[in-house]
């Protein structure tokens, strides 16, 4: 990127900010300021959200896909070099994210909406096999030793905002933070529990019998 990073503390609010600059000062703080991230997610969720909303004409699975491709933005943004506009960018992660779940959904019956998902709202398919309903025990097994992994608050900001399904505006005043932190940690903490979830995934493959 061609741009320096400018400081919150020479911009009167990260919202002043261009896209470049936004994405230029949270790499060069080392993505520590939560209030940059939050100010992209903010500026470009619905954007996304209706990318993801034309592959699948879902409300809910746009919500999901939305989520997932912050996630990638979150571990991938080092990667934007500002040859096209970020939202180009981002409309492109999006893209990529929804062919991969129509992939994904072609190869096997879908039992799991994903890990967080799960927690919040498992139901399953019309009359399993074995091997699926075996594979979801094992999935529900590792869904609690990854929601165990993580902290006591992390584990009480995923019961309030993917099972309860508390509103962000609660989840904000019960925390003591704005809107768009309380977004920022939510999003933060799936993302530790969807890595937690997956470490734990990969041995179970390499090993399938019980």
């Amino acid at each position: 990127m061609s741009s320096k990073g400018v400081g919150l503390s020479k911009a009167a609010a990260a919202g002043e900010l261009s896209d470049e600059q936004l994405v230029s000062s949270y790499l060069a703080g080392g993505r520590r300021d939560d209030r940059l991230f939050a100010e992209l997610f903010r500026r470009h969720r619905r954007a996304v959200w209706h990318r993801c909303y034309a592959f699948f004409d879902n409300a809910l699975d746009a919500e999901d896909l939305t989520q997932e491709v912050f996630f990638t933005v979150y571990r991938k943004l080092p990667q934007f070099r500002g040859e096209a506009s970020l939202r180009t960018w981002l409309e492109r992660v999006a893209t990529n994210t929804c062919k991969n779940e129509l992939r994904r959904r072609s190869r096997r019956p879908r039992t799991l909406d994903g890990p967080v998902e799960v927690v919040a709202r498992y139901r399953p398919s019309e009359a399993p096999g074995p091997a699926a309903v075996t594979e979801a025990r094992r999935a529900g097994e590792r869904l609690v030793a990854a929601f165990a992994a993580l902290s006591e608050p992390e584990r009480r900001l995923l019961q309030d905002a993917d099972v309860d399904k508390k509103p962000y505006k609660e989840i904000a005043a019960d925390l003591g933070i704005s809107l768009s932190a309380a977004k920022m940690r939510v999003l933060r903490t799936r993302l530790a529990f969807k890595q937690a979830y997956s470490r734990l995934a990969e041995p179970a493959e390499r090993n399938p019998d019980d």
